[in-house]
């Protein structure tokens, strides 16, 4: 499932995008096998406020009432730093710095079907790549999306999970099972009932110690004959 947003204060514009959109998917039929959703929204506000937030591509226009899209942006990246961005810009906006919300593209007023196509093919493919790599928790009361490439390790804190990912940490109320059932299929492995390793981020195993950059966990005796098998498989590709 493709989780798309269009986030604009002309209603033409989201209707336009919207038509787009199913237009895009119904020429697609047969090369893209995911179903969509596609919410809208007149403001950012209301946008930041949805109860549902893990979107895979978000239309955000940049000149909006309130707060412009690049404010808005940036609020929305604190809880999805993995979302395709688009901004919808006329030509004078084009000198907006998309990048620094990481935006992965921009479709320019009036709004060409042609034009649209080609960003939305790009969206499409990379947001459908990211799907595969990701998992969803609850952070801060609201479902997010992390890429599991960048979770470093995983621990338990009490009833609290903290996933240490590279933009920062996440947390959410569960328990390490449930945390190694979503990250099962992914390289990580437990090196002591509190710590979930990824195996790609560790630099080197001395002694009863993990160590990835400056971080250093320990092995649990009982543990570490399966961690280090599961190291060696990394390693060697099996």
């Amino acid at each position: 499932m493709l989780n798309i947003a269009i986030v604009d204060d002309e209603e033409k514009i989201r209707e336009k995008l919207r038509g787009y959109i199913d237009k895009y998917f119904k020429e697609r039929d047969c090369e893209i096998k995911s179903e969509y959703r596609v919410d809208c929204f007149s403001d950012g506000i209301n946008f930041l406020s949805a109860p549902f937030s893990p979107y895979d591509i978000v239309f955000m226009d940049i000149k909006m009432p309130m707060k412009d899209g690049l404010e808005i942006a940036r609020e929305f990246r604190k809880n999805n730093a993995i979302a395709c961005l688009i901004f919808v810009t006329n030509l004078s906006d084009m000198a907006i710095k998309g990048y620094e919300v990481d935006a992965l593209d921009f479709v320019v007023k009036p709004l060409v079907y042609e034009d649209f196509k080609y960003r939305m093919a790009k969206a499409v493919r990379k947001a459908l790549s990211i799907i595969k790599d990701s998992i969803i928790i609850c952070y801060n009361r609201v479902p997010i999306k992390l890429s599991v490439q960048n979770i470093m390790y995983v621990e338990t804190v009490y009833h609290k999970v903290i996933y240490h990912a590279i933009e920062g940490d996440y947390e959410e109320w569960g328990t390490m099972r449930e945390a190694e059932k979503k990250l099962k299929e992914f390289n990580f492995s437990r090196c002591n009932s509190g710590y979930l390793v990824n195996l790609c981020y560790v630099d080197n195993v001395g002694g009863n110690i993990v160590y990835m950059g400056k971080t250093e966990i320990p092995i649990s005796r009982s543990r570490r004959t399966a961690f280090m098998d599961d190291l060696v498989r990394y390693v060697g590709g099996l």
